[in-house]
């Protein structure tokens, strides 16, 4: 049986994400939890196989809450939700920190099922919004000599 780990403090994010893994992986035992109590919770459990992660990327307490996250479940798939608005140039730190998917909370129903399909393969996603949104994103970085 799989086992995924949802880490969340959106209540929003959390009742549409619930919805989604039990009409997709309803053989899946899913925990939900905020992220306080995940890390304690990884070092107690056994490791998940994918962990949904959504939350507001662009600060340094959630990234360091994420590293921490990884190095308790290496071996886990990481899939996150973001708004490209609010965290995109972060969203490049945590891919090179081990994160397997990257999905816009805009993204539609299928897209949602697509990604979780493909990173749970164990593929890398990145949804075709946050995609170009990024590559623009390195562009000009790339012409302002920030890059």
């Amino acid at each position: 049986m799989r086992s995924i780990l949802l880490i969340t403090d959106n209540i929003r994010a959390k009742s549409a994400m619930l919805i989604l893994l039990k009409d997709g992986f309803n053989a899946a035992f899913v925990q939900d939890m905020g992220f306080k109590k995940a890390a304690s919770f990884l070092e107690s459990n056994p490791e998940p196989d994918l962990i949904i992660y959504t939350s507001d990327l662009n600060s340094t307490e959630t990234y360091s809450d994420f590293l921490n996250i990884k190095a308790l479940a290496p071996k886990a798939k990481i899939l996150l939700y973001a708004a490209f608005i609010t965290t995109g140039p972060h969203l490049f730190d945590y891919l090179a920190a081990g994160a397997n998917g990257l999905l816009s909370l805009e993204s539609s129903t299928a897209e949602h099922r697509r990604a979780l399909d493909t990173v749970m393969r164990g593929d890398s996603f990145i949804d075709d919004r946050l995609r170009s949104e990024m590559l623009l994103l390195s562009k000009q970085r790339y012409v302002d000599g920030t890059y």
